[in-house]
This record gives structure tokens, C-alpha cells and sequence, in this order.
């Protein structure tokens, strides 16, 4: 929250920091340095004191709390006022979103575990969702423009929310994710969607930030963090967050012991080719938990079944997965030696696949002679990825450095990996034909979208904080927004579909570009918030799939109106 009085930019050479997002330049002060050893460097820690008053003059600015935090002699014996809210408020994706609360009755639950903090908690989830913005700096903004869960619909300052991200307990967590999961269906039949992704973070002395298997940028530190996603009643289930340097593989046995915690006994569970490995099988053995997971079809455990089936079933109309354009068979074998269970091997090719990665695999060694014809007689240092996998390599010892004479293709390795471009194999514990395999397993890309969802379009590429308290709430935050805004996904995906809808208003983001444009304004004093215009079609159509007809809609604008008004006067009481 950014205070209406102007104040001059401090001086302090070296300290100050300009940088300008959307149309405003904000103010970074520098509060320390921090040498990090495994980088070899130091870096800094700063923090938002301000915003300029105009974006070319470093002189003058609007401070926020951090400002009279850091400089208290220029605190006045009372705080300037802050910005009123809006007298145009936009109210129809809050509407939207605050119906999906409802119905999971997520603000029950989260005012149980987290009492008054519940509404700053929503509010800031649904500005990650309206935004797709996973930093604070421009949450007064949203706050002064749109309808808010909190209290009296407070806007609160960028700090405070950071502060109170500091008051959130692992317990707290926990406890909201027990009582979440106790309203969910847990019977067996139900199939769970386990995978992990990770986030940058610049902030070195968090504990669970290590250099790991990086997404994205690999010379960044790393949180991990894993969500289970019920993708029967397609629901986002459980988010957890865990040491960068680990691996998928060894992270699916305390998974599987959380899961069971929560309540789920024996369900399916969706894997990916990370979680493949021998332990990782027992596990899931002992613990009576069924699984389908994908393997490649080139790994040597289903080359022998590949190569078998290769031939009698590519083009055979009896193995066309209906709909799909790939080819399906299923063979029964065990998966390791002693395994002593018959596993249900789906082997499946897909022509256009095939296609797409022998002209990859063409142009990559295509890519690699190249290199090598400039190289000859040079001083190499490191070779491209892949280039020892597809060539022999021969070196001349030069001192301490190794000059490249010339690379011979492995005709053998490449000629093998082109045969089985296209192919790819799942493996499952239960029988199930090959169709229902993948048809089931294709459905796990409603997980895949949730990353997606949270790094994209909830601006959650990076942490941006500084302990390990706010690394594990803004992940709470992250797991809430992801279960309103894949509500609103599904629906909009399959509700429209069902009613045989085709419209462009079918995404999350466009649905929401479409309700912002609903807003109420206060025409006068005593009169009011009063909405601009009638709804649209499209409007409508967004309301009815979350099951708002007009009356409903009508009735809610109604009662906001009341809100907004008291909220405004509460704010003029305030100011006096």
C-alpha cells in the first residue's frame, strides 16, 4: 500500500535500486549482502520502500511502510492516509470465484485453522488467479479495484501481507490440508495424479533451496514441490514443498506414507517416467497402491517387447485407440527378474510421433557432424549434450588440454534409437486393455496444467521470499489459487462441452478478461453501487456454468452493493 503523501527518494549512494513494472518505477533499498559460497559471489537483499511519483524523476515518491520501517526519523506523529478504495469496483470474476468458495466451503475451512487471517488469505489468492501476478507490490491495486473476503474489505499493505505470511505455522498447513482432504471421496476406485516441479529462488538462506534438477534456468537454486491431483473428481488434493536436490524417484515413497495418512488406502496412481524404478515399485507393492506409469519406448526394460510386437499391430485397425490416431497392444510379463507379479505391459506407437522424432533425431545428428567439421584440431573443452551418446570421440592429449581429431558416428546406437522413434510403452499393476491404459493416463495432463497453471498464469516462476515460514505459506497460497482456478477450468472445459457450447470465452483467462469488464460504481453519495451495464451472452454463460443464473447474479450485486458502501464509509471514518 502506497501512502497519497509525497516524499523525497533518500539519500543513500549504493543502496537504491529503480526498477519499472507495468507503468510504475518502484524504489528497492538494500538492506544487506550476502556472500554465497557455492556461487562464489554475493548477493543482495532489497526490499519495495516506494514508488516514484513519475517514472524519469528519482527524486520524489510515494512511500509505503517498508519506507518508515527503514527510516523512522521521517515518520510523522500520525501516517499519511491511504488511498480510498475505487468508486468503480470490478465485481465479476469476485463473483465467479467467491461461488466456487462457497461450494467447496474453502472459507470455512480456512477461517478454522487460520481464524481473521482467512480473508487476507483468499484475497491474495484470487489476485495471483485475476493477476497472474505471484508478487505483492501490486496487490493494493487489485485490492482498491475489486471486492475482498477480508474483513470490512480492508486493503492491506504490501507488508503486512509479507508479515503475515511470517505468522503461518507448517501445523497450520497441515492442518488445512487434513481438514481439506477429509471432505474428499476416498474410496479405491479413485485414481490420484502425483508429479513435481520446482521454483527459482534468489534467496540463498532458505534451507530447502539447494542447486537441483532444474526446469528452467540451471544456474538458479531451487525449491521443489509436488502436488496430487484426484483426477477422477479432478481435484487438486494435497501441495508439498521439498529439498531442491532431491529427485522425483526419491520422493514418491513419503508420498505414498502422506497419502495414506490423509486417508487414501489403495488407489491408482498416475506416474510419470521420473517415479520409474525398481524401489519405487515395491514400494507401492507393499503398500497395497496400484500404478500406471509411462516408460519410453527405447529404455532396454521394453526394447525385447517392442521389437516383438513391431510389425503385427501398427496398422492393425483392431489396435486404433478410437479417436486418438495411435496403435495399441498389451502384453502380460513380469517387469524386473524375480519380480514375481505379472505386470501389464501397453505398448503403443503413434505415427505422427514416429514422424516428429526421427526428423528431431536426423536434425540433432545433423547438428552434431556439424560442430565436429568446425572442431577438428581444437582445443575442446566440453561437448554438446548427446554428442558422446551418437558419436565415438577420439583425442589428442595436448598438456592439460584435449584437441579433438575427428568422431565417428555409432551407426549401431543410431539405427537402433530411429527403429523405435514413435513407440512408447505404459506399465500397469491392475489389467486394463491398452486403450483404457493410455485413455487413462492421457487424462494426467490435467496435473501437467496445474504447473503450467501456477508458473504462467499465477506468476509463480519465482519465490521472491526470505524465510522458510513465507517460502512454505506463499506454496499454501499457490495450492489454494490452483483449487479455484481448476475449478473454473473444469468447468468451463467440460460444463460447455456438455452443453454442446462452443465459445471463446473457454479459458480461465479469457473468462476472466470477460467478467472484469462487469463492474459496479458509487454514482453519488447515498446512492450507492450500481452496476454499469446488463450482462452479456458471454457473461451469462461464465455465470451459468459455476450455476449462477441472472436472478442469482443479480441478488449477489445487491448485497455487494451494501458491502462496498459500508466498506466506504468505514474509510471516511477512518480518514477523520
Amino acid at each position: 500500500m502506497y501512502y497519497r503523501s509525497i516524499y523525497a527518494v533518500p539519500d543513500v549512494p549504493g543502496k537504491l535500486l529503480f526498477k519499472t513494472s507495468g507503468q510504475s518505477c518502484y524504489v528497492y533499498l538494500e538492506l544487506e549482502r550476502r556472500f554465497l559460497r557455492e556461487k562464489g559471489y554475493n548477493t543482495p537483499k532489497r526490499i519495495i520502500i516506494g514508488k516514484l511519483v513519475q517514472n524519469d524523476d528519482r527524486t520524489l515518491m510515494y512511500p509505503n511502510d517498508n519506507y518508515f520501517k527503514q527510516f523512522p526519523n521521517e515518520q510523522p506523529a500520525v501516517l499519511p492516509k491511504a488511498e480510498k478504495r475505487s468508486r468503480t469496483q470490478k465485481v465479476g470474476s469476485f463473483m465467479v470465484f467467491e461461488k466456487i468458495v462457497k461450494d467447496y466451503e474453502l472459507d470455512k475451512k480456512l477461517k478454522e485453522i487460520f481464524g481473521d487471517l482467512y480473508g487476507p488469505i483468499l484475497d491474495l489468492a484470487l489476485y495471483y488467479i485475476v493477476c497472474e501476478d505471484g508478487t505483492y507490490e501490486h496487490f493494493d491495486k487489485y485490492a482498491r479495484e475489486h471486492p475482498l473476503f477480508t474483513e470490512k474489505m480492508h486493503v492491506y499493505s504490501d507488508t503486512w501481507l509479507s508479515d503475515m505470511l511470517a505468522q503461518i505455522t507448517q501445523d497450520q498447513i497441515e492442518a488445512f490440508i487434513e481438514l481439506w482432504n477429509s471432505t474428499m471421496e476416498h474410496n479405491q476406485s479413485i485414481c490420484i495424479s502425483q508429479d513435481s516441479s520446482n521454483v527459482n529462488n534468489q534467496a540463498g538462506e532458505l534451507s530447502k533451496s539447494a542447486f537441483g534438477n532444474a526446469k528452467d534456468d540451471k544456474h538458479k537454486r531451487i525449491i521443489n514441490f509436488s502436488i496430487a491431483f484426484d483426477q477422477t473428481n479432478r481435484v487438486p488434493l494435497a501441495i508439498a514443498d521439498y529439498h531442491g536436490a532431491l529427485n522425483d524417484v526419491s520422493q514418491l515413497k513419503p508420498f505414498i506414507q502422506r497419502m495414506k495418512g490423509l486417508g487414501y488406502k489403495a488407489p491408482t496412481l498416475i506416474l510419470d517416467r521420473g517415479y520409474f524404478g525398481e524401489e519405487n515399485i515395491h514400494t507401492m507393492d507393499d503398500e497395497g497402491y496400484h500404478f500406471l506409469m509411462m516408460v519410453k519406448g527405447h529404455k532396454e526394460l521394453v526394447c525385447n517387447l517392442v521389437n516383438e510386437k513391431r510389425g503385427s499391430f501398427e496398422y492393425d485397425s483392431r489396435c486404433l485407440v478410437p479417436g486418438k490416431k495411435l496403435y495399441a497392444v498389451t502384453v502380460e510379463h513380469e517387469l524386473y527378474e524375480g519380480d514375481g507379479k505379472t505386470r501389464y505391459f501397453h505398448v503403443i506407437f503413434s505415427p505422427e510421433k514416429a514422424a516428429s522424432d526421427h526428423s528431431d533425431l536426423l536434425d540433432k545428428i545433423e547438428a552434431l557432424e556439424s560442430y565436429f567439421a568446425k572442431h577438428e584440431g581444437k582445443v575442446i573443452k566440453s561437448l554438446p549434450d548427446g554428442a558422446e551418446s551418437y558419436f565415438d570421440c577420439h583425442f589428442r592429449q595436448d598438456g592439460d588440454q584435449r584437441v579433438l581429431l575427428f568422431a565417428e558416428k555409432k551407426h549401431d546406437v543410431i539405427s537402433h534409437e530411429l527403429k523405435h522413434c514413435g513407440y512408447f510403452c505404459l506399465i500397469s499393476s491392475k489389467k486394463m486393455s491398452a486403450e483404457d491404459a493410455y485413455l487413462l493416463y492421457s487424462g494426467r495432463d490435467s496435473t501437467e496444467k496445474l504447473f503450467t497453471a501456477g508458473k504462467s498464469f499465477l506468476g509463480f516462476h519465482c519465490l521472491r521470499v526470505h524465510s522458510d515460514k513465507a517460502a512454505s505459506a506463499k506454496i499454501l497460497l499457490l495450492f489454494i489459487a490452483l483449487i479455484v482456478r481448476n475449478r473454473l477450468y473444469t468447468l468451463l472445459k467440460y460444463d460447455m462441452r456438455k452443453l454442446n457450447i462452443k465459445h471463446s470465452y473457454k479459458t480461465v483467462p479469457s473468462a476472466i478478461k470477460e467478467l472484469d469488464t462487469i463492474e459496479m460504481s458509487n454514482f453519488g453519495e447515498g446512492g450507492g453501487y450500481r452496476l454499469h451495464n446488463a450482462f452479456t451472452k458471454s457473461q451469462k454463460l461464465i455465470f451459468r456454468v459455476v450455476g449462477m443464473n441472472e436472478d442469482a447474479v443479480l441478488a449477489r450485486t445487491k448485497v455487494l452493493s451494501q458491502q462496498l458502501t459500508d466498506s466506504e464509509v468505514q474509510v471516511i471514518k477512518e480518514a477523520a
